[in-house]
């Protein structure tokens, strides 16, 4: 598997899409369109949209393939900004406010991999995360899920989302606190009932 934020061959994939093989870019596609996607499910709450998002987000690079510049970021928190400004249009646009389901992107695009009974786990330890993740502010969730799912730098991010790096550690480590504080009390409940 490349790593699209900094594999040697990613970067190869990268040049050969800007000469216009297309399945270099039908490559890049396919490393990116997991983590694109559920970044984008997380901001709308629609998988309808999501999808719709994600496909303009990769025809938008497509199209700006041949001016991209690396400038020491990765193709990836490219992609990145391309989809926070996409969403940023879609609420601009439809005037809609989120709905209270922020996590099930972890399980909209699952690996169907394993037993069912480690389904079974995985399945009710995302939904705890999910309910954890609506105790986060937005920039909280943001940011957690661009350090995360995205696996994208604290320069990264913060150039993605305007904030300093600062910032960007502080929103961090204030939404895993949270989310500690959350699941120790989660936690604490499932002690109880027994």
């Amino acid at each position: 598997m490349i790593n699209p934020n900094s594999d040697k061959d990613f970067r190869e994939l990268i040049i050969k899409a800007k000469d216009g093989d297309p399945r270099a870019f039908s490559a890049i596609y396919e490393e990116c369109f997991t983590p694109i996607f559920r970044y984008i499910y997380l901001r709308v709450k629609n998988r309808t949209e999501a999808e719709d998002l994600t496909q303009t987000v990769f025809l938008k690079a497509f199209q700006s393939l041949p001016g991209f510049r690396e400038h020491g970021r990765p193709f990836l928190a490219y992609l990145f900004t391309i989809a926070r400004n996409a969403v940023i249009d879609f609420w601009r646009v439809s005037k809609k406010t989120a709905v209270d389901d922020p996590d099930e992107a972890l399980l909209v695009v699952a690996d169907p991999k394993g037993d069912p009974v480690s389904r079974i786990d995985e399945r009710h330890a995302a939904e705890t995360v999910k309910q954890t993740i609506k105790n986060l502010t937005p920039d909280q969730q943001e940011v957690l899920s661009l350090k995360f799912m995205g696996e994208l730098s604290y320069a990264e991010i913060s150039k993605i989302i305007g904030k300093s790096e600062e910032a960007v550690r502080q929103l961090q480590c204030r939404g895993l606190k949270a989310l500690r504080k959350y699941l120790r009390s989660a936690d604490q409940r499932g002690l109880d009932a027994d």
